[in-house]
């Protein structure tokens, strides 16, 4: 009885240090290729890749938008990656989804980068490539947004010819995470709740901003036209929008499925209004349509109540 009672309180403890544990470890290295582990420190964010050989490949599901990386429940701790020397290649899909990873560190002993090895990593703002990599896998960097001074690659691989191996290269990447390109903004990439779109831009792009739940206050300038595709789309806590007089298109639901937006006023300068604009928009109560407006699609206010 005493040695149950023993073995019995070891475990209990054992749960205990699993349950508040801030930092996991494990093994990553592909089986007989070289002893590679991994440590993820969740409260600085840190991972580190350590040891000698390949990492091994993942698998990425997208149907149910699911990773296999070994640190796959963790990825919204991960923010900053250290690879260390003696790691010979980064697998496929290694970082997938790792969506607050900011910084990579790649030494000079990697060769190859994987397949979608940095696929959706939209806060990485840059990534050194050293001179030792000679291949890059199919759209490693798809979602992934850099400007090319931030996306250094060496003189062995041609990656405008490659397409950036998926990335895509902004002109100019704020602060505050709005890639702009020839004065479109073709994506946002921050997590703030307010939102202050520059002088310098005249369009807002498709998707841009769908699905930023978080934001509630965006600025837009007199120096926009237009408004893209889906652009607002599904910003669920966006209470109003002023849209200035300088904008004379608005595109197929681009403010659909804000369920938190009160009142809207489309300026004198549109015309039309297309379908499912305002679609799904259950709290708007009160829009101001001018005269200037001479079509309004069937579908632009469905389901607004």
């Amino acid at each position: 009885m005493k040695q149950m009672k023993s073995v019995l309180l070891f475990l209990s403890l054992c749960i205990c240090i699993n349950i508040n544990a801030e930092v996991y470890t494990g093994y990553c290295g592909v089986y007989g290729s070289g002893n590679v582990k991994w440590t993820l420190d969740t409260e600085t964010g840190l991972l580190e890749i350590y040891g000698s050989g390949d990492m091994e490949d993942y698998i990425y599901y997208d149907y149910y938008d699911y990773p296999t990386s070994r640190w796959h429940n963790y990825l919204g701790s991960v923010k900053s990656c250290i690879i260390g020397d003696g790691v010979t290649s980064i697998g496929d899909n290694s970082f997938c989804l790792c969506t607050s990873l900011t910084s990579v560190t790649i030494p000079n002993s990697v060769t190859s980068i994987g397949d979608y090895s940095f696929y959706r990593c939209s806060s990485l703002t840059s990534v050194a490539i050293p001179n030792s990599v000679t291949s890059i896998g199919d759209y490693a960097f798809t979602g992934c947004y850099f400007t090319i001074n931030n996306f250094i690659n060496n003189s062995s691989l041609d990656a405008k010819s490659n397409n950036y191996w998926g990335a895509t290269i902004c002109d100019e990447r704020t602060d505050d995470g709005l890639c702009i390109t020839a004065g479109v903004v073709v994506k946002y990439v921050g997590n703030g709740t307010s939102v202050a779109i520059p002088n310098s831009v005249t369009s807002i792009g498709d998707y841009t901003f769908r699905n930023c739940s978080n934001l509630t206050s965006i600025t837009i300038p007199n120096s926009v036209t237009s408004i893209g595709y889906y652009a607002f789309a599904g910003c669920s806590s966006l209470p109003s929008v002023a849209i200035p007089n300088s904008v004379t298109s608005i595109e197929y639901s681009a403010f659909s499925g804000c369920s938190r937006l009160t009142s809207v006023t489309i300026p004198n300068s549109v015309t039309s209004i297309e379908g499912n604009v305002f679609s799904g928009c259950s709290s708007l109560t009160s829009v101001t349509i001018p005269n200037s407006v001479t079509s309004i699609e069937s579908s632009a206010f469905r389901g607004c109540i």
